[in-house]
């Protein structure tokens, strides 16, 4: 019997294990979309992504490893049949006339959303934080009657940067935002700065962490034992034996 009872702590134990070891990689190893940086709101639709004119944005990156841009599509509510090129290009010079291809990314116009942000992944980046990239979109194939566009401000609302058309800086920023892949422990000071107090430190933030995680494995264990027993408990004696 006690080896028994053995066995059965012996598991519950391993499931305990296995819980923290998830807790640990979710929020300290696995990395997700972070947002770095968000512009808002739209104002006019860009003139349309087809032949030789595409439409494009500069930036600088707040983080390493970008690896998504989200750009808001109008597809004038019409089917648009033709792929469009994503490029991501890093500048160099104060005349930003050296440019480095990063990525490149073929894009399907199948399933775009109309006025809505619309997602462009790419394999991140390294050691991209405070580089200054320009992001273009081109259709060589598609024609004013199927071309799609992109949303975009006339005014400043990008002090950073500025908007790309026909390869040639344009007044206005489009409506765009920049994802980095990181994981969200590495979040944990972003995530409360505009707290006030107590509320805003980092420090806090992580002992309520801490305490959530031992209330969440207090928890499991005492669900553990309720369905499946104490350790150590042994069955009630049978008749014979």
């Amino acid at each position: 019997m006690k080896r028994l009872a053995r066995l059965r702590f012996d598991w519950k134990m391993i499931v305990v294990a296995l819980f923290i070891f998830m807790q640990v990689y979710l929020i300290f190893i696995k990395k997700h979309d972070a947002l770095d940086i968000d512009t808002w709101p739209n104002t006019i639709p860009t003139p349309g992504i087809q032949g030789p004119y595409d439409v494009g944005q500069t930036f600088i990156a707040e983080r390493d490893g970008i690896a998504r841009i989200d750009v808001m599509v109008g597809t004038y509510g019409r089917a648009n049949t033709k792929d469009l090129i994503f490029e991501l290009r890093e500048l160099r010079g104060e005349a930003e006339k050296v440019s480095i291809l990063a990525r490149v990314v073929k894009v399907s116009p199948v399933g775009l959303m109309n006025n809505l942000f619309n997602p462009i992944r790419f394999e991140p980046v390294d050691n991209s934080r405070g580089k200054r990239y320009r992001f273009t979109l081109s259709s060589p194939k598609s024609t004013p009657e199927d071309s799609i566009c992109l949303w975009m401000n006339t005014k400043d609302i990008y002090r950073w940067g500025h908007m790309i058309y026909n390869q040639a800086q344009a007044k206005g920023d489009l409506v765009f935002r920049v994802y980095s892949r990181r994981t969200v422990g590495s979040e944990l000071g972003r995530i409360v700065k505009n707290y006030p107090g107590i509320f805003g430190s980092k420090t806090f933030l992580i002992i309520v962490v801490i305490a959530f995680e031992i209330a969440q494995v207090l928890m499991l264990i005492y669900l553990l034992n309720l369905f499946f027993g104490r350790p150590g408990r042994s069955d009630p004696p049978r008749k014979g034996d």
